[in-house]
């Protein structure tokens, strides 16, 4: 019964990208109010990244741990090939060269912002 939970939960805080949004909110910036919200924060993003499949509850090796992370990037890269001309060089990156978040910020400094 603690697979469904599980698979739920992660999905909705994946959809909702909570723990990002927490990690950027002032709460989590400032040092001594927001202490306890960045420890709860830690543990949330620990547990709910736990290397466990939420399909079968079996656990996984570093190496798929390792295929989930190319597989969302390289999801993330088609995507921008096919819908923003202005990331082909990101789109055409190799993924060793492009999975940490400064490479990324670079990449996408020429997309504009709109509401």
């Amino acid at each position: 019964s603690m697979l469904p939970t599980r698979r739920f939960f992660n999905t909705m805080l994946d959809d909702a990208h909570l723990v990002i949004r927490c990690r950027l909110s002032d709460l989590s910036r400032r040092v001594s109010e927001g202490r306890l919200f960045n420890q709860m924060l830690d543990m949330l993003k620990f547990y709910s990244g736990f290397e466990i499949n939420d399909q079968t509850g079996l656990a996984l090796t570093d190496h798929d741990m390792l295929d989930y992370h190319y597989n969302s990037i390289t999801s993330l890269q088609r995507a921008a090939f096919k819908h923003f001309e202005e990331l082909q060089p990101f789109a055409m990156s190799n993924v060793a060269s492009i999975d940490k978040r400064e490479s990324l910020l670079n990449h996408f400094k020429p997309l504009t912002f709109v509401l």
